[in-house]
Parts: structure tokens; C-alpha cells; sequence
């Protein structure tokens, strides 16, 4: 039996497993923002059937110093089928424990757990995991380093000039040994619909893994399929994964992303 534990803020991580080294040339895609992220992250989960449980953080919005709050929910399953949720104890996230949910968002009896409240304080630290186990669950526990929370700093502005480079800065984070994902798109439905009727219907994205080294500078030829007047979203965001335990294996990955909105000039 075979168990795994996902933790993501605002579903990240996974791009970094699978993710690139190398900048990619800007190609029209039916994803972008957070979205391509999150197709990443997802088509990695369902890859694997071995799978019985998953532990997800994740926020209402994007994680930055104006909006901290995150929730955690969980699930575990019998077999890796995974028809039947089954309680398995309390689960430890430092000082948070979680128990089945009884939150209004959760039907009733459905052996799934919630914790709403601000978890903020959990990021840029290594993360005490404990499973209290059940009939089909092992009792363990473990530690995963669990990135700080990444913010933008670069200087606000509404727009850029699409024909020169633009640098890019965030918070490092020196324990990060995964590097930072960034993930320039342009939706042509969000264009077209709310910002000029005109404005090419196609989705355009660029994305590429760096050093996190609180800087990178995005080449001015990224924006160059771009529109002029279009609306692009620049997202940066940073995780960790890993797999732990022995008979049972756990999978362990999280991570936040921030955003810039630009008009392309």
C-alpha cells in the first residue's frame, strides 16, 4: 500500500520536476497564469497510480505580503484505486492538526479534512509532517523544507516598453535548491474580452527555471509575438518535493507563486 502526501500553495510545484532549464521560445497555448502552472502539477499526480492520498495547501488567491491566507485539505484512499476515502488519524502540520472536516464546504461523511486559517508562518522552514494512521494507514512522520513565500519586488508599473529587456526581482530565498519557474502569457480571451475587442484572440506563453538569486532578466524578444496594448501576466513561483517512508511512500511538494500584470507599450 502505497500513499502519497501533496502540499502545494496555489498549486505550484511540480514544474519544477518536470520543468525547464532552458528559456522556451513564446508559443500560443490553451493555458496561461496560474493555469499552465497548475496543468504541470496535476498531469504529474495523475501520471502516477500508485497514489493514495494527497495533503494540498493552497491559497484564495495569490500568495504575497498582502494576502497570506492559505488553507490546507486532505485526503486518503483505501487502495490506490482510489474510490473509497478513509480517515487516517489526525495529520500534524507543525501546530496545525487536522482532523475529518465538518466545514461547510465539505459534504458530510466524506472522510476528507480542511483547515482554514492562515498558514503563512508554516513557508521558509522545514515542515514537521505527522500522520496519527489508522486500519490502512501507517503511523509516521517527517520533516520537508518548504520554500518561503515569493514576492515580487519589482518597482510597480502598469505597462512595459515590449522592445526593451525588463528585470525582473523577488525575495530570495538562499535554501531553495529548486530554483524559480517564471511564466510570461498573454490570454486572448481576457484581452478581447475586457481590455480591446481588437486585440489578437490567440494565447500566447513563455516560460523558463532559474537561479534563486532575487533577479532575472526577461529578454525583450519574449514579448515579441505579443501584442502592443495587450495585457500580459508575468508569474514567478518557487516549491519543493520529495518522497518519503518505506513501506509506504509519501510525496511531499509545495511551493507559492506571485504575479505582475503589464499593458505591453
Amino acid at each position: 500500500m502505497k500513499i502519497i502526501i501533496k502540499i502545494t500553495a496555489i498549486i505550484f510545484a511540480i514544474s519544477l520536476i518536470a520543468g525547464c532549464n532552458d528559456a522556451t521560445e513564446p508559443n500560443d497555448s490553451g493555458q496561461n497564469g496560474v493555469s499552465g502552472i497548475e496543468g504541470l502539477i496535476m498531469g504529474q499526480q495523475s501520471s502516477n497510480d500508485s497514489l493514495q492520498g494527497a495533503v494540498i495547501f493552497e491559497s484564495f488567491g495569490f500568495i504575497n505580503q498582502n494576502d497570506p491566507t492559505m488553507k490546507i485539505n486532505a485526503s486518503f484512499f483505501e487502495t490506490t484505486a482510489r474510490n473509497n476515502m478513509i480517515d487516517a488519524g489526525k495529520l500534524y502540520i507543525d501546530n496545525h492538526v487536522l482532523e475529518i472536516a465538518t466545514h461547510k464546504y465539505y459534504p458530510t461523511n466524506n472522510n476528507q479534512y480542511g483547515y482554514f486559517d492562515d498558514i503563512s508562518s508554516t513557508f521558509g522552514s522545514d515542515v514537521q509532517i505527522g500522520i496519527e494512521g489508522s486500519s490502512y494507514i501507517d503511523s509516521t512522520s517527517f520533516s520537508f523544507y518548504l520554500p518561503e513565500i515569493i514576492n515580487v519586488t519589482t518597482s510597480n508599473s502598469d505597462s512595459i516598453n515590449k522592445n526593451q529587456d525588463y528585470q525582473l526581482t523577488w525575495n530570495q530565498d538562499p535554501n531553495n535548491q529548486n530554483g524559480v519557474y517564471i511564466l510570461v502569457s498573454y490570454s486572448g480571451s481576457l484581452n478581447t474580452d475586457h481590455i480591446n475587442s481588437s486585440l489578437p484572440d490567440t494565447n500566447i506563453t513563455w516560460k523558463t527555471n532559474v537561479s534563486d538569486n532575487g533577479s532575472y532578466t526577461i529578454s525583450s524578444s519574449v514579448f515579441s509575438s505579443m501584442p502592443v496594448g495587450g495585457h500580459i501576466e508575468i508569474d514567478v513561483g518557487r516549491g519543493n518535493y520529495g518522497i518519503f517512508g518505506d513501506t509506504q511512500k509519501f510525496w511531499v511538494a509545495g511551493g507559492t507563486v506571485d504575479n505582475q500584470g503589464l499593458i505591453l507599450k
